[in-house]
Protein backbone atom coordinates (compact mmCIF):
# COMPACT_ATOMS: atom_id res chain seq x y z
CA UNK A 1 0.00 0.00 0.00
CA UNK A 2 1.14 3.50 -0.79
CA UNK A 3 0.12 6.52 1.30
CA UNK A 4 -0.24 10.08 0.09
CA UNK A 5 -0.76 13.11 2.32
CA UNK A 6 -3.85 15.24 1.74
CA UNK A 7 -5.34 18.40 3.15
CA UNK A 8 -5.78 19.40 6.77
CA UNK A 9 -9.39 19.89 7.85
CA UNK A 10 -10.28 22.29 10.66
CA UNK A 11 -13.81 21.99 12.03
CA UNK A 12 -14.99 24.53 14.59
CA UNK A 13 -18.29 24.24 16.41
CA UNK A 14 -19.36 27.80 15.51
CA UNK A 15 -19.25 26.85 11.81
CA UNK A 16 -22.04 24.30 12.17
CA UNK A 17 -24.81 24.35 9.56
CA UNK A 18 -27.44 23.02 11.94
CA UNK A 19 -27.81 21.41 15.34
CA UNK A 20 -26.23 22.29 18.67
CA UNK A 21 -22.66 22.58 19.92
CA UNK A 22 -22.69 18.95 21.05
CA UNK A 23 -24.57 17.49 18.04
CA UNK A 24 -24.08 19.36 14.78
CA UNK A 25 -23.87 19.08 11.00
CA UNK A 26 -20.90 20.57 9.14
CA UNK A 27 -20.32 21.14 5.43
CA UNK A 28 -16.82 20.42 4.17
CA UNK A 29 -15.09 22.70 1.63
CA UNK A 30 -15.43 21.61 -2.01
CA UNK A 31 -11.68 21.09 -2.43
CA UNK A 32 -11.27 19.04 0.76
CA UNK A 33 -10.61 15.79 -1.12
CA UNK A 34 -8.37 15.14 -4.13
CA UNK A 35 -8.89 11.43 -4.61
CA UNK A 36 -7.20 9.57 -7.46
CA UNK A 37 -8.23 6.27 -9.09
CA UNK A 38 -7.58 3.16 -6.93
CA UNK A 39 -7.27 5.31 -3.80
CA UNK A 40 -9.32 5.12 -0.62
CA UNK A 41 -9.57 7.99 1.85
CA UNK A 42 -8.52 8.00 5.49
CA UNK A 43 -9.31 10.85 7.87
CA UNK A 44 -7.39 10.97 11.15
CA UNK A 45 -8.09 13.22 14.12
CA UNK A 46 -4.94 15.16 15.05
CA UNK A 47 -6.21 17.23 17.97
CA UNK A 48 -9.29 18.32 19.88
CA UNK A 49 -9.60 21.53 21.93
CA UNK A 50 -12.49 22.57 24.17
CA UNK A 51 -13.13 24.69 27.22
CA UNK A 52 -15.15 22.01 28.99
CA UNK A 53 -17.88 23.35 31.27
CA UNK A 54 -19.43 20.24 32.80
CA UNK A 55 -18.89 19.65 36.53
CA UNK A 56 -18.39 16.12 37.82
CA UNK A 57 -20.47 17.00 40.89
CA UNK A 58 -23.93 18.49 40.36
CA UNK A 59 -26.00 18.99 43.50
CA UNK A 60 -29.32 18.26 41.81
CA UNK A 61 -28.11 14.97 40.33
CA UNK A 62 -25.44 13.14 42.26
CA UNK A 63 -24.31 14.96 45.39
CA UNK A 64 -27.04 14.72 48.02
CA UNK A 65 -27.71 12.27 50.83
CA UNK A 66 -29.23 12.36 54.33
CA UNK A 67 -27.31 11.64 57.53
CA UNK A 68 -29.04 10.77 60.77
CA UNK A 69 -28.24 10.18 64.42
CA UNK A 70 -31.16 8.43 66.16
CA UNK A 71 -33.51 9.33 63.27
CA UNK A 72 -32.67 13.05 63.37
CA UNK A 73 -32.09 13.80 59.69
CA UNK A 74 -29.55 16.21 58.24
CA UNK A 75 -29.27 16.77 54.50
CA UNK A 76 -25.73 16.74 53.13
CA UNK A 77 -25.02 18.23 49.72
CA UNK A 78 -21.63 18.47 48.04
CA UNK A 79 -21.44 21.88 46.30
CA UNK A 80 -21.31 21.92 42.51
CA UNK A 81 -17.80 21.70 41.13
CA UNK A 82 -15.00 19.47 39.94
CA UNK A 83 -13.33 17.29 42.54
CA UNK A 84 -10.73 14.59 42.89
CA UNK A 85 -11.59 11.56 45.03
CA UNK A 86 -9.52 12.91 47.92
CA UNK A 87 -11.19 16.30 47.71
CA UNK A 88 -14.63 14.66 47.84
CA UNK A 89 -13.59 12.69 50.95
CA UNK A 90 -12.52 15.94 52.62
CA UNK A 91 -15.79 17.68 51.72
CA UNK A 92 -17.96 14.77 52.91
CA UNK A 93 -16.05 14.62 56.19
CA UNK A 94 -16.57 18.34 56.77
CA UNK A 95 -20.29 18.12 55.91
CA UNK A 96 -20.90 15.28 58.35
CA UNK A 97 -18.89 16.85 61.19
CA UNK A 98 -20.79 20.13 60.74
CA UNK A 99 -24.06 18.46 61.78
CA UNK A 100 -22.92 15.45 63.86
CA UNK A 101 -23.59 15.80 67.59
CA UNK A 102 -22.15 12.81 69.44
CA UNK A 103 -19.59 11.69 66.86
CA UNK A 104 -16.59 12.94 64.97
CA UNK A 105 -16.03 11.47 61.56
CA UNK A 106 -13.03 10.64 59.41
CA UNK A 107 -13.62 9.98 55.71
CA UNK A 108 -10.62 8.77 53.74
CA UNK A 109 -10.08 7.50 50.21
CA UNK A 110 -8.37 4.09 50.04
CA UNK A 111 -6.65 4.02 46.66
CA UNK A 112 -5.89 0.28 46.72
CA UNK A 113 -9.63 -0.47 46.87
CA UNK A 114 -10.90 2.66 45.11
CA UNK A 115 -13.35 3.06 47.97
CA UNK A 116 -14.04 5.43 50.85
CA UNK A 117 -13.58 4.45 54.49
CA UNK A 118 -16.11 6.06 56.86
CA UNK A 119 -14.95 6.01 60.49
CA UNK A 120 -17.17 7.45 63.29
CA UNK A 121 -15.67 8.08 66.73
CA UNK A 122 -17.98 8.50 69.73
CA UNK A 123 -17.20 11.51 71.87
CA UNK A 124 -16.08 10.98 75.48
CA UNK A 125 -18.99 10.49 77.85
CA UNK A 126 -21.58 10.66 75.06
CA UNK A 127 -24.28 8.10 74.33
CA UNK A 128 -24.06 5.89 71.26
CA UNK A 129 -26.63 6.57 68.58
CA UNK A 130 -27.93 4.80 65.49
CA UNK A 131 -26.04 6.24 62.52
CA UNK A 132 -27.47 6.05 59.01
CA UNK A 133 -26.92 7.38 55.51
CA UNK A 134 -29.99 7.65 53.30
CA UNK A 135 -29.50 7.92 49.51
CA UNK A 136 -33.15 7.58 48.50
CA UNK A 137 -33.23 10.97 46.75
CA UNK A 138 -30.53 10.14 44.23
CA UNK A 139 -29.79 6.44 44.56
CA UNK A 140 -29.20 5.94 40.82
CA UNK A 141 -26.46 8.54 40.62
CA UNK A 142 -25.02 8.90 44.13
CA UNK A 143 -23.71 5.32 44.26
CA UNK A 144 -20.73 6.21 42.06
CA UNK A 145 -19.92 9.37 44.05
CA UNK A 146 -20.51 8.32 47.68
CA UNK A 147 -19.76 4.67 47.00
CA UNK A 148 -22.96 3.01 48.23
CA UNK A 149 -25.59 1.23 46.15
CA UNK A 150 -28.15 0.77 48.95
CA UNK A 151 -30.92 3.28 49.54
CA UNK A 152 -30.01 3.25 53.25
CA UNK A 153 -27.02 2.03 55.23
CA UNK A 154 -26.46 1.78 58.99
CA UNK A 155 -22.98 2.53 60.28
CA UNK A 156 -21.81 0.69 63.42
CA UNK A 157 -18.08 1.23 63.07
CA UNK A 158 -15.43 1.77 60.39
CA UNK A 159 -17.24 1.06 57.11
CA UNK A 160 -15.99 0.84 53.55
CA UNK A 161 -18.23 2.00 50.72
CA UNK A 162 -19.77 -0.94 48.91
CA UNK A 163 -18.96 0.30 45.40
CA UNK A 164 -15.79 1.53 43.76
CA UNK A 165 -15.86 5.30 43.42
CA UNK A 166 -16.31 6.82 39.95
CA UNK A 167 -16.25 10.59 39.73
CA UNK A 168 -15.18 11.12 36.13
CA UNK A 169 -16.93 13.63 33.95
CA UNK A 170 -19.12 11.09 32.12
CA UNK A 171 -16.13 8.69 31.92
CA UNK A 172 -14.70 10.50 28.95
CA UNK A 173 -15.95 12.21 25.79
CA UNK A 174 -17.07 9.83 23.02
CA UNK A 175 -17.02 11.55 19.63
CA UNK A 176 -19.43 9.98 17.11
CA UNK A 177 -19.99 10.58 13.40
CA UNK A 178 -22.89 9.79 11.10
CA UNK A 179 -20.64 7.65 8.88
CA UNK A 180 -21.52 4.45 10.73
CA UNK A 181 -19.04 1.58 10.97
CA UNK A 182 -16.42 3.48 8.98
CA UNK A 183 -14.42 4.51 12.06
CA UNK A 184 -11.57 2.07 12.55
CA UNK A 185 -9.35 1.84 15.62
CA UNK A 186 -5.69 0.87 15.61
CA UNK A 187 -6.73 -2.70 16.48
CA UNK A 188 -9.07 -2.89 13.45
CA UNK A 189 -12.35 -2.64 15.40
CA UNK A 190 -15.10 -0.77 13.52
CA UNK A 191 -17.51 1.58 15.24
CA UNK A 192 -19.46 4.81 14.93
CA UNK A 193 -17.14 6.21 17.60
CA UNK A 194 -14.58 8.39 15.88
CA UNK A 195 -12.50 9.02 18.98
CA UNK A 196 -12.57 8.75 22.78
CA UNK A 197 -11.15 11.58 24.86
CA UNK A 198 -10.14 9.53 27.91
CA UNK A 199 -11.44 9.92 31.44
CA UNK A 200 -9.89 12.78 33.39
CA UNK A 201 -10.91 13.03 37.05
CA UNK A 202 -11.05 16.82 37.12
CA UNK A 203 -11.97 17.40 33.50
CA UNK A 204 -12.91 21.05 33.50
CA UNK A 205 -11.59 24.17 31.85
CA UNK A 206 -9.40 24.24 28.74
CA UNK A 207 -8.68 20.75 27.43
CA UNK A 208 -6.21 20.10 24.62
CA UNK A 209 -5.92 16.50 23.42
CA UNK A 210 -3.62 15.09 20.75
CA UNK A 211 -3.85 11.70 19.09
CA UNK A 212 -1.08 9.11 19.07
CA UNK A 213 -0.56 5.65 17.62
CA UNK A 214 -2.06 3.96 20.68
CA UNK A 215 -5.37 5.82 20.59
CA UNK A 216 -5.62 6.47 16.86
CA UNK A 217 -9.06 6.39 15.26
CA UNK A 218 -9.43 6.63 11.50
CA UNK A 219 -12.46 7.33 9.35
CA UNK A 220 -12.14 5.26 6.17
CA UNK A 221 -14.04 6.23 3.01
CA UNK A 222 -14.30 4.83 -0.49
CA UNK A 223 -15.35 8.19 -1.89
CA UNK A 224 -15.42 11.83 -0.74
CA UNK A 225 -18.13 13.19 1.54
CA UNK A 226 -19.53 16.71 1.45
CA UNK A 227 -20.73 16.91 5.05
CA UNK A 228 -20.36 15.22 8.40
CA UNK A 229 -22.38 15.15 11.60
CA UNK A 230 -20.42 15.16 14.85
CA UNK A 231 -21.96 14.48 18.23
CA UNK A 232 -20.61 14.00 21.74
CA UNK A 233 -21.85 11.23 24.05
CA UNK A 234 -20.67 9.62 27.25
CA UNK A 235 -19.84 5.95 27.70
CA UNK A 236 -23.54 5.10 28.14
CA UNK A 237 -24.52 6.81 24.85
CA UNK A 238 -26.06 9.75 26.70
CA UNK A 239 -25.70 13.23 25.24
CA UNK A 240 -23.07 15.52 26.72
CA UNK A 241 -24.92 18.80 26.78
CA UNK A 242 -22.02 21.17 27.32
CA UNK A 243 -22.14 24.74 26.00
CA UNK A 244 -18.48 25.39 25.15
CA UNK A 245 -17.17 25.95 21.65
CA UNK A 246 -14.62 23.43 20.38
CA UNK A 247 -12.12 22.86 17.55
CA UNK A 248 -11.09 19.63 15.85
CA UNK A 249 -8.17 19.28 13.41
CA UNK A 250 -8.09 16.35 10.97
CA UNK A 251 -5.58 15.07 8.44
CA UNK A 252 -6.62 13.52 5.12
CA UNK A 253 -4.56 10.65 3.72
CA UNK A 254 -4.97 8.61 0.57
CA UNK A 255 -4.20 4.91 0.36
CA UNK A 256 -3.49 3.24 -2.97
CA UNK A 257 -4.13 -0.48 -2.96
CA UNK A 258 -1.91 -2.58 -5.22
CA UNK A 259 -3.96 -4.42 -7.82
CA UNK A 260 -3.83 -8.19 -8.12
CA UNK A 261 -1.68 -8.26 -11.25
CA UNK A 262 0.90 -5.95 -9.78
CA UNK A 263 0.98 -8.06 -6.63
CA UNK A 264 1.50 -11.32 -8.57
CA UNK A 265 4.26 -9.78 -10.67
CA UNK A 266 6.01 -8.57 -7.53
CA UNK A 267 5.84 -12.05 -6.01
CA UNK A 268 7.15 -13.71 -9.20
CA UNK A 269 9.97 -11.22 -9.43
CA UNK A 270 11.04 -11.92 -5.85
CA UNK A 271 10.84 -15.68 -6.44
CA UNK A 272 12.97 -15.49 -9.58
CA UNK A 273 15.57 -13.41 -7.77
CA UNK A 274 15.83 -16.06 -5.08
CA UNK A 275 16.11 -18.87 -7.68
CA UNK A 276 18.96 -17.06 -9.45
CA UNK A 277 20.84 -16.82 -6.16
Amino acid sequence: MQYREGNTIIIESQDRVSGSIHNALFHLPINTFEQRPRETIEIELLSFTIKYDKYNIVSTKNATCSYSEDAVLYELTIPDGNYSVNEIATVIQKLINTVATNYSWAVTYVSTLNKYLFTPTLGDGLDAKVLKFDFTQNILTTNSIWGFDQSEITITGPTYSTNMVQIGNDQGIYIHTDVNNRCVRTDGHKSSVFCIIPFIAQMYGLIYWETNRENLYTLKLNSPISSINIKFLNRNNQALEFQSEWTMIFKVKYVEEENETHFKNSVLRLLSMNLIK
